[in-house]
């Protein structure tokens, strides 16, 4: 049997959103997705990638559109969070610019964090406006990802 997962994080991987609205976060998702297998709020001490689990289907430099190849993405992410995120800035290999391995155009979308507010095996897609709703909820721009393993 497969899962999947919706996660809301941080546009920005380095904010924390505050405990309390976290919580408020954690109880408006459980009112709007009513059937689902757990919701879970994570802090995390260490940078997290959130991948799209088998979504995922390519990465593309933000700067000249190239496509990135799945080999140089897996290393840069495991060099960037392993042992320690010192910093999610690389040089692409295909323009030679720096760019933030967060602002990596993914299809689907994927992103570093040390936060996320998760729901596994949701009934339903949550709606531009539900998303919005978390967003102010959490007081934090949010990205999106939907794993599936």
């Amino acid at each position: 049997m497969s899962d999947s997962w919706i996660f809301l994080i941080p546009a920005d991987p380095q904010v924390l959103p505050e405990k309390h609205a976290a919580c408020r976060a954690e109880e408006l998702l459980n009112q709007i997705v009513k059937h689902h297998d757990g919701v879970e709020t994570r802090y995390f001490a260490e940078m997290e990638f959130f991948d799209a689990g088998a979504n995922f289907e390519t990465a593309a430099c933000p700067l000249c559109r190239t496509p990135i190849e799945d080999d140089w993405l897996a290393e840069a992410v495991h060099k960037a969070i392993w042992p320690r995120c010192q910093s999610l800035q690389v040089l692409l290999p295909c323009c030679g610019q720096s760019a933030s391995l967060n602002d990596l155009e993914y299809d689907f979308p994927q992103g570093f964090g040390k936060f996320s507010l998760s729901v596994m095996n949701p009934d339903c897609e949550l709606s531009r406006d539900e998303i919005a709703s978390l967003a102010r909820a959490l007081r934090v721009a949010v990205r999106i990802i939907r794993r599936h393993l």
